[in-house]
């Protein structure tokens, strides 16, 4: 088509004759007829056709970035109605309220008509009904409609359409950004039939209350892509009332993000793909940071399913959607997801599902809805539901949907955040009527709720013919709600043969129907019931299968069990009976032994070959003899004599005999002393009192019975023991009072070192304040608990010069020490937290180089115990407060000979103290917590002690540094037993290791003093073996 520019033949005339003139203006009308198009450049409000584009001839028409065409009533602004293109790059509009229609396409008389949108399309009247932004009517029509990345249609009103396709078109459909604002809009309608592909761009949405997104009734041969953003309803939200008060504003639902009621021929897909930098698509395995990624998105706000899949109720008919791709290939389905698939509840109790895919039944006859080769969520695919105490479905099939299988390799999940009974969260449910052959799942499919009763399922068979389910990622079922159920997978409906293939993670109940269930795992993991119905049943395990969970069998029913590989077997409860049982290669067979656990029993035979084994769990202490398996078919093995062997056992036992039958196998099993078990004799009588406790067995019996060997044996009854036990109570409250003690007499021998002609005679009054961190660390042993501790300690005292050579005073001391016992695990940071609060008094006397000082204290303790037990699977958190007090006293006698600067300084100090700690109850863990009763420790000690000293004189004062060394003897060092009981159990005695013989001490310290100021920075350490006591303090003194 070409542009004729008539307005030169004025000038033609000019030179004509009169005849040639009507020759050429008839030849200039007829080629405006058959080739004129129209430019629009500029704002106008004048309605235009193609089949008068331009001075009443057919042509095509182009609105140029800067023009428009906004008409302001019910006629078009814009009519196809001949075979001619029309391109937008400005904008096509109407400001009418009711009726409008922005671009028409009228097929009256058979048209090719070609459509590219790059511009705007709108209709802006907003309190009207029945707008259209693109109409397409009395068709067919062929042709093409195309849009433009940054080209949006949008319509306001209600019972509007962004795009409605009224008639058959035969061509490929793109549309980008649609949008509908009104009540009871669809932002794209599709009711007649597509010879085409439709494919959706950029970011659309149909935002009021009973809106659709795209609605596509009619018959499509080509396939749907959905590559942008659908977005339908709204969130809830807050806002602002008249008077100010932010509200809640609910959220708002719609119909569907995407309704789908005719046959697809080429398939659905929510797509994700990457383009370059030229916008060149780019294979998604080829994809680099630098190209940009484009995800298909649907989201269904306030309960609107984003995808439903479903024949019409007001034309029914049986429709299908056949694959995209090739059967057998990654695109061989008919519903394919590699974006996001979301519908959220947002208001509290309302549902939702994220695809719903079902027949319709109209007058007592079901149709159907076929997908051809079945749906995948690819690995980039997230298909989920969210709700607020109400129902979420990822995938829901109803009455009439004919899936062949679902494959997941992306994620598919459903939760509920609050809820009730019967609001359960479901990842995909297959109701009763749809049909529904296999599930291959290698990514995630997860379903949790709050709700009480059955919680979540992860995946629901309610139709019975579900018969295939391959696991090698991950299903999981979770609980919210304490005491609630989850169920993985639930195929109790199902009344033909079931499998279940686990090469991954289950996590949740399964249970199969009255066909007959297999579950099949190699190298699988699985945490939850297995539930087997009625007819025959098989649990086959292979690889590195490791299975300790309950199996229950339906009246009924007959379970053969297989193992081969590595894989082992424990039933956790009580355990099932067997049709027949088949252990090969290095599997192993556990057997729950206990005076109530009844034999393992087989009806038909038992064969073990290879190197398989029979282990033994112990549920109850004792010395005795079991039958652990009785095989009415008989019992056969290629190595009896190491069926069963040293490692049978766990630790606790040993096994003294075994005898394999033609029908039974028998052990004699010996439980080991506590010198056995290797408990050295002060900690015997707690493994002995235990064991007595926990008679009736028990998870914490069962924990600890079924430890592998000795350290793990000895680092459980460590965690056993009572918090108090060993030394370190003794050694913290030593370390305290040392650094109290060490505290006073540095401001006592800071006084009475004064020369006779430092001391001002106003100076008798003097206050002081120390504060330090104190570090201790004793090696382990097991009848001497190793610990570290953190303590923090903060003096102040208050003394009296008497004369020159006597002082007297007071002080008060408070500790925080936070201790970390080894093999303890603390429930809130350390498990041992201890404070302090000491009053001391104190004097000194000096003549010459001599003195004296004594110290007298009083103290209160509090104790606080706070610690998880943890043994194997068993876990409880067990704690304990009491309390207790000390007094303790320290005599020093020594001498200060001075040579110049230097000093040295010989002394020596006797040191005792009396710990006293209350009896205490602990709590938590039941057959494990102890009844202590109360303590009494006494600790003294003597130090030889040297120092040096020296002082530089420095602004006035001077500033000094000193170093010291120290042995002390320990004169006594017992601990003293600490009887303790289990709760209605005798009591025993636990003696601890007693105190260190001796130990060496060295410091130093650097201060300075000024008339009657003085500052000091020391830091001592004492050590002995297996224990060190590091300090650090400072000192602040001020006399008046």
């Amino acid at each position: 088509m070409t542009k004729r520019q008539c307005g030169t033949s004025g000038h033609d005339l000019a030179k004509a004759v009169f005849a040639g003139t009507f020759s050429f203006l008839a030849l200039c009308t007829a080629g405006r007829a058959s080739a004129d198009s129209l430019d629009v450049t500029t704002a106008t409000t004048a309605p235009v056709t193609t089949a008068a584009a331009s001075g009443g001839s057919a042509g095509a028409i182009t609105v140029e970035s800067a023009g428009s065409i906004i008409v302001t009533d019910t006629q078009p602004a814009i009519t196809i109605n001949s075979s001619n293109a029309v391109t937008n790059g400005g904008t096509i509009g109407s400001s009418a309220a009711t009726g409008a229609t922005a671009l028409l396409i009228d097929g009256t008389s058979p048209i090719t008509a070609s459509l590219t949108n790059n511009g705007v399309i709108s209709i802006t009247g907003t309190d009207g009904s029945g707008n259209y932004g693109i109409r397409l009517m009395n068709g067919p029509v062929s042709g093409t409609i195309g849009a433009g990345s940054t080209s949006s249609i949008s319509v306001l009103g209600t019972g509007a359409y962004g795009v409605s396709i009224e008639s058959a078109f035969a061509g490929d459909i793109t549309l980008n950004s649609v949008s509908v604002a009104g009540a009871s809009s669809t932002a794209v309608s599709l009711t007649a039939s597509l010879t085409g592909n439709l494919r959706l761009t950029g970011s659309s949405s149909a935002t009021a209350s009973g809106d659709t997104g795209i609605a596509l009734a009619g018959d499509i041969s080509g396939s749907v892509v959905n590559a942008g953003a659908i977005t339908v309803g709204l969130a809830s939200t807050t806002t602002t009332n008249s008077s100010g008060t932010t509200v809640a504003a609910p959220g708002v639902g719609g119909v569907a993000g995407i309704s789908i009621s005719g046959n697809v021929g080429g398939g659905f897909v929510n797509d994700l793909f990457y383009t370059d930098s030229s916008g060149n698509v780019v294979a998604n395995a080829s994809a680099t940071s630098s190209d940009t990624e484009t995800i298909g998105t649907i989201i269904g706000y306030a309960g609107t399913p984003a995808v439903v899949i479903a024949p019409s109720a007001s034309t029914p008919r049986n429709i299908s959607l056949s694959a995209y791709g090739t059967a057998g290939t990654d695109d061989g389905y008919g519903f394919i997801n590699r974006g996001t698939i979301t519908s959220q509840g947002n208001n509290v109790g309302t549902a939702a599902t994220a695809v719903g895919i079902s027949g319709t039944t109209v007058d007592g006859t079901l149709y159907t809805t076929t997908l051809v080769g079945g749906l995948t969520n690819q690995s980039t695919g997230h298909i989920t539901a969210s709700t607020t105490a109400a129902t979420a479905i990822a995938i829901d099939l109803g009455a009439g949907a004919i899936v062949p299988t679902i494959a997941n390799a992306g994620a598919i999940q459903a939760s509920d955040a609050a809820g009730t009974t019967a609001l359960a969260a479901f990842g995909i449910r297959v109701g009763t009527g749809a049909e529904l052959d296999s599930i291959t799942n290698s990514g995630t499919i997860l379903a949790k709720s709050a709700a009480t009763g059955i919680a979540g399922y992860g995946i629901l068979d309610e139709s019975g013919l579900l018969t295939t389910i391959t696991n090698s990622g991950t299903i999981t079922a979770q609980a919210l709600t304490s005491g609630a159920a989850a169920r993985a997978i639930d195929l109790s409906a199902g009344t033909t043969a079931q499998t279940v293939t686990n090469s991954g993670t289950i996590a949740g109940d399964i249970l199969f129907g009255s066909g007959g269930g297999s579950y099949i795992s190699n190298s699988g993991s699985f945490s939850g019931t297995l539930a087997f119905g009625t007819g025959t049943d098989l649990l086959q395990l292979s690889g590195t299968t490791a299975f300790a969970n309950p199996v229950t069998v339906a009246s009924g029913g007959a379970l053969a069990v297989g193992l081969s590989g590595s894989s082992s077997l424990q039933f956790s409860g009580t355990a099932p009976s067997l049709a027949s049982l088949a252990l090969a290669d290095q599997s192993v067979l556990i057997l729950n032994v206990s005076n109530t656990a009844s034999a393992l029993q087989v009806s038909g035979a038992a064969s073990f070959t290879g190197q398989s084994m029979i282990k033994l769990n112990i549920e109850q202490p004792g010395s005795r003899t079991f039958t652990i398996l009785t095989a009415g078919g008989g019992i056969s093995t290629d190595h009896a004599a190491s069926l069963l062997g040293s490692t049978s056992t766990p630790y606790l036992y040993t096994l003294q005999s075994f005898t394999v039958g033609a029908n039974d196998i028998e052990v004699t099993l010996h439980q080991r002393t506590a010198n056995e078990a290797g408990f050295v004799a002060n900690v015997a009588p707690l493994y002995d009192n235990a064991l007595i406790s926990m008679a009736e067995g028990g998870a914490a019996f069962t924990a600890i019975g079924s430890l592998p060997d000795q350290a793990s044996v000895l680092a459980a009854f460590r965690q056993i023991a009572p918090p108090s036990y060993g030394t370190a109570l003794a050694r913290i409250a030593e370390g305290l009072q040392s650094t109290g003690f060490g505290a006073i007499a540095a401001r006592m021998h800071g006084l009475v070192s004064e020369a006779p002609e430092e001391i001002a005679e106003g100076n008798r009054l003097g206050i002081w304040a120390q504060q330090g961190v104190e570090f201790l660390h004793h090696r382990d042993a097991q009848d001497d608990p190793g610990f570290s501790s953190n303590a923090y300690h903060l003096n102040f005292g208050l003394d009296y010069r008497l004369g020159r050579d006597f002082i007297i005073g007071s002080a008060v001391n408070f500790s925080w020490t936070d201790v970390n016992s080894d093999g303890s695990i603390g429930t809130d940071g350390k498990p041992l937290k201890t404070n302090t609060q000491l009053f001391d008094l104190y004097a000194s006397w000096a003549h010459g180089p001599f003195y004296l000082q004594a110290i007298g204290s009083v103290g209160h303790d509090n104790y606080r115990s706070r610690r998880t037990i943890t043994i194997g699977s068993y876990s409880a958190d067990q704690s304990a407060r009491w309390s207790g007090y000390r007094v303790a006293g320290d005599l020093i006698a020594g001498a200060r000979f001075r040579f110049g600067r230097f000093s040295i300084e010989p002394s020596d100090s006797l040191t005792y103290m009396r710990l006293h700690q209350n009896g205490y109850t602990e709590s938590g863990t039941g057959v494990l917590d102890l009844v202590v009763d109360p303590q009494r420790i006494t600790s003294m000690t003597n130090t030889g002690k040297l120092s040096v000293n020296y002082e530089w004189p420095m602004f006035g004062g001077a500033l000094s540094l000193s170093g010291r060394g120290a042995y002390v003897s320990r004169l006594k060092r017992d601990v003293g037993a600490l009887d303790a009981s289990f709760a209605g159990g005798d009591s025993f005695a636990l003696v601890s290791a007693p105190l260190g013989r001796s130990a060496t001490q060295e410091g130093a310290t650097i201060g300075y003093h000024f008339e009657n100021f003085l500052i000091a920075v020391s830091s001592d350490r004492r050590q002995e073996a297996g224990f060190s006591d590091t300090s650090v303090s400072a000192m602040l003194r001020i006399s008046f």
